[in-house]
């Protein structure tokens, strides 16, 4: 009887605390696709950034990418600069 009783309580208390540690977990390392365009490459041209560093509501300076000797403006679609407010812009980090 008492072995049954451990067992259970064990279980709802690995339960419980895997519940509580799921909630105080999050994932920062979340990637968002930037797209540019490289006027030596016919097609609009895609990269990956963080999210923590550019967004589009953002009022900091305007994020871009170094490619070789060149420095592109990187926007949110792939439509650039046809759609007002698309450039990324990068926010202060908490």
């Amino acid at each position: 009887m008492k072995s049954k009783k451990k067992k259970v309580i064990v279980h709802v208390f690995a339960i419980m605390l895997a519940i509580s540690l799921c909630s105080f977990t999050t994932n920062r390392d979340v990637t968002k696709t930037a797209y540019y365009d490289d006027p030596y490459i016919p097609e609009i041209q895609s990269t990956t950034i963080d999210c923590e560093l550019c967004s589009v509501t953002g009022t900091g300076d305007l994020c871009t990418i170094q490619v070789g000797p060149f420095q592109f403006q990187l926007y949110c679609t792939p439509d650039l600069d046809t759609i007002p407010n698309n450039e990324l812009r990068r926010i202060d980090p908490c």
